[in-house]
């Protein structure tokens, strides 16, 4: 009996988790979002690699809210060398996980972005596009926005979410040529008041405001609120309560 006793103990814990983790999972189930052919290229932060954005493409995918479309790896040189298509590009919001082999470098990595637009544009007649940025991720993205705004031949940029990142509150000199159609989103996370996400202090990450929100259509910012397993900077992109704030914005 008591072997019984402590396998019980053992378990219970663990299918708590089970239970915590399939509801969790369900604030996606019945969400219901326009399809389009805009795609949205995910772009991890420092050091990032699938794993970061992995969760967040399975689980729009799972819950058809997106479709799994594409993955890209960029080599040092900013050269393309291998791609994977899981589905073609359609009318139901297709997905693109963007990896860096220099993933150490933001400045160079917003550099090499220009060669990954111009491959969308001309390899798969992607004429718009969102931009989901996680951690330094978004200043990936933020900094090919502002220098490339009027580059021909790459994909129109619809909407950008800036997720767990922070920006300085100098301005970049050509900060101004930020996509004036650009509909954003600043999300950011809070473990239980600490006014930090355990990596990203609060109070950096509303200096994008003023950056952005005098240039573009629309600027939106939201703080995710939870525990450590909730809202901690890594464990927010294995959140299926954040994808949803994600899929709203991008898709309804």
């Amino acid at each position: 009996m008591k072997i019984f006793k402590n396998l019980w103990i053992a378990i219970i814990p663990f299918l708590l988790l089970i239970g915590i983790w399939e509801s969790r999972q369900l604030t996606l189930k019945n969400l219901k979002v326009n399809q389009s052919t805009t795609a949205t290229i995910f772009i991890p932060g420092y050091g990032g690699n699938q794993i970061s954005t992995n969760a967040t493409i399975n689980h729009l995918n799972n819950f058809h809210i997106a479709t799994k479309t594409l993955r890209i790896h960029v080599k040092k040189d900013g050269s393309i060398y291998k791609t994977k298509q899981f589905n073609q590009f359609s009318k139901n919001n297709p997905t693109i996980q963007l990896l860096f082999d220099n993933n150490k470098n933001p400045k160079l990595e917003a550099n090499q972005m220009v060669n990954v637009m111009h491959y969308l544009y001309n390899k798969y007649n992607i004429k718009k596009i969102n931009f989901v940025g996680h951690s330094s991720g978004a200043n990936i993205a933020y900094d090919y926005l502002i220098r490339n705004s009027k580059t021909s031949k790459v994909p129109t940029p619809q909407k950008f979410i800036s997720f767990a990142s922070n920006f300085s509150k100098t301005p970049q000199p050509n900060y101004q040529n930020i996509p004036k159609q650009l509909q954003i989103l600043n999300l950011v996370g809070e473990i239980k008041h600490s006014r930090s996400d355990s990596e990203i202090p609060l109070n950096t990450t509303k200096n994008m405001e003023k950056l952005v929100k005098p240039f573009v259509k629309s600027y939106q910012y939201k703080i995710y609120r939870g525990n450590y397993l909730q809202a901690e900077h890594s464990m927010l992109h294995e959140n299926p309560a954040v994808d949803k704030i994600i899929a709203e914005f991008l898709f309804k």
